[in-house]
């Protein structure tokens, strides 16, 4: 090969890698704009956020904790009278649940999906403590039909005139939203 020849070849290389390299810069362009900007899933989002209008006293053990006040129920999966997410479509979910508690009081709240406990949080609030709270989050999956709620625990023990708190100073709540399909879109979109 001569030096012409030769000289040739490396601009056509030079040329090649170029195109490739603004070819991946629009791939990659691409991809963000993909993984950055909002889909519209509207028959697919799915996504609730209620609280407790006011203080429970003494709930019994076992108790499904109802949240009358509903703010956000996207997909109409959350039900206010009986404090029940149906869900509507089957896929991955976060649940989200927070309360507030008086002094000196040991709680437990479950996240249940049907008879199953998915997810627990304890605390005791001490002596001198006016009140505590607690948060729990799950990443689970959900199945079209299942019944997520969150309750008291059955198994621990609680005294007359404990309550659950919430008010304007801090809510009692649940929240849940489904994840699935954001993550197939992304993943499939390549």
């Amino acid at each position: 090969m001569n030096d012409v020849e030769h000289l040739n070849v490396h601009e056509q290389i030079k040329t090649l890698q170029s195109t490739e390299f603004e070819n991946g810069l629009q791939g990659v362009d691409k991809i963000q704009k993909r993984l950055l900007s909002p889909h519209s899933t509207s028959g697919d989002t799915i996504a609730f956020y209620a609280f407790m209008s006011s203080i429970l006293w003494s709930p019994w053990r076992g108790r499904v904790l109802v949240y009358d006040v509903v703010k956000t129920n996207i997909g109409n999966g959350y039900r206010p009278h009986t404090g029940v997410f149906l869900v509507p479509k089957s896929g991955v979910y976060v649940f989200t649940w927070t309360f507030r508690t008086g002094n000196n009081y040991d709680h437990s709240i479950q996240l249940m999906k049907n008879k199953e406990d998915v997810g627990s949080v304890y605390f005791h609030s001490g002596h001198g403590r006016a009140e505590a709270g607690g948060t729990g989050i799950v990443v689970t999956h959900a199945n079209a039909g299942d019944d997520v709620f969150t309750r008291t625990n059955p198994t621990l023990y609680i005294e007359t005139g404990h309550y659950i708190q919430s008010n304007a100073h801090g809510r009692s709540s649940f929240a849940g939203w489904k994840i699935f399909l954001l993550v197939c879109k992304v993943l499939n979109g390549f």
